[in-house]
């Protein structure tokens, strides 16, 4: 499970579900909404983050063992994106300021790997 907000009043919360799907719920500052599918089929772990007022990026490590990342513009869920890689973790995210994003797993080598966005 894996809970990130983007603006005061907001929790979004995920959970892999039993059909290794990415499962999506949040509080609106009232509410909260049901759950909803974000697809994608993950062996382990979820991790998000966000990194700017209306935006949220997600991580998950899919079958093929590789990094999947998806996010929230505002408007609309992206695509999964695949970021290759071979992890025996479950991955973590941060955002440390504004525009900035890394993630981090335990590869296949044993060692960490960190991939960033700015």
């Amino acid at each position: 499970m894996a809970a990130a907000s983007w603006a005061a009043n907001r929790l979004d919360t995920f959970v892999i579900g039993g059909d290794s799907a990415l499962y999506h719920k949040y509080w609106n500052g009232s509410a909260w909404s049901n759950w909803g599918s974000l697809g994608g089929f993950c062996i382990h772990g979820v991790a998000a983050a966000s990194w700017a007022a209306n935006r949220l990026d997600v991580f998950v490590i899919g079958s093929d063992s590789a990094l999947y990342r998806k996010y929230w513009n505002g408007s609309a869920w992206s695509d999964w994106e695949k970021h290759d890689g071979f992890s025996l973790s479950a991955p973590a995210a941060i955002s440390k300021e504004p525009g900035r994003l890394d993630a981090f797993v335990v590869g296949g080598d044993r060692a960490l790997w960190h991939k960033w966005y700015s």
